[in-house]
């Protein structure tokens, strides 16, 4: 039981990893279009490309599946679980990761958000400090 709950565990990690970068695009240009601040912070934005970059050069560079993938299907393994057997959780995190498409569909998905990703450093570009601006004292 306890290696389905970790299975579970990365899988929802994955999930999260996923829905960062989407419902991060998506926040960016809102936030752009309605000048929230934050979604100009370097550190967000820097975080949200890296993230989708990592994703990209993990499928194009390396062919196996995500790392996360294999951990969740060896623990799921480990634990003597076939097939989300008695996860039902584990079973729909699993196909909001991997939808049925073919395998050879993600890696062209991964650049299309990276592409958009980049985009959105024109589209809603990154507010860096001004470097001729002092900060102010504290009195």
């Amino acid at each position: 039981m306890l290696y389905q709950w970790a299975a579970d565990g990365v899988a929802a990690i994955h999930v999260a990893w996923v829905l960062t970068v989407l419902v991060g695009l998506i926040l960016i240009v809102i936030g752009g279009l309605r000048g929230w601040a934050w979604v100009r912070s370097p550190w967000v934005r820097g975080v949200h490309l890296a993230m989708i970059l990592l994703v990209i050069a993990r499928a194009l560079l390396w062919s196996d599946e995500c790392p996360l993938t294999t951990w969740e299907r060896d623990l799921r393994t480990w634990g003597g679980q076939e097939d989300f057997e008695g996860s039902p959780v584990g079973w729909f995190l699993h196909q909001i990761i991997h939808p049925p498409l073919p395998t050879e569909v993600f890696p062209i998905i991964y650049v299309a958000f990276g592409i958009l990703v980049i985009a959105t450093l024109w589209l809603v570009p990154i507010r860096w400090r001004d470097a001729a601006t002092p900060l102010q004292s504290r009195g």
